[in-house]
């Protein structure tokens, strides 16, 4: 009875982590593949769980973007780059988490949400609402 919907996707951004002890403390980019599965037991008037437009649109606001922390000295800096800025840290598990979210609100039922975010080859965060 459930029908489930995927999408993929590539983009481009770059971040770094204000307080990350290890190299993700300086900026520096991805190629984030970002993979998205809802699962619903309604469709739409058109037969959809969700259009796979409303998907891409929020996924292109993060695309060829600076992903920065609200409280990241260097938004100042780069005031005139085209920015996306987070209340939480930018981690791949907060980007997956806020994907989630915003997809989330633009569907009136779902069974499921599945967001994963693939930082490099090796190594992705999921998140599932």
């Amino acid at each position: 009875k459930n029908m489930k919907i995927v999408y993929k996707t590539e983009i481009s951004s770059a971040h770094r982590i204000l307080n990350h002890k290890g190299k993700c403390k300086n900026l520096h980019g991805h190629n984030y593949f970002i993979i998205v599965e809802i699962e619903s037991e309604n469709l739409d008037e058109n037969g959809f769980v969700i259009d796979f437009s409303e998907i891409k649109k929020i996924i292109k606001e993060l695309d060829h973007k600076v992903i920065l922390q609200r409280n990241d000295p260097l938004i100042e800096k780069l005031k005139d780059e085209s920015l996306f800025i987070m209340d939480e840290p930018p981690s791949c598990e907060n980007i997956s988490k806020i994907i989630a979210f915003r997809i989330s609100k633009e569907l009136k039922e779902f069974k499921r949400i599945k967001v994963r975010v693939w930082e490099s080859r090796r190594s992705y965060a999921e998140y599932i609402i």
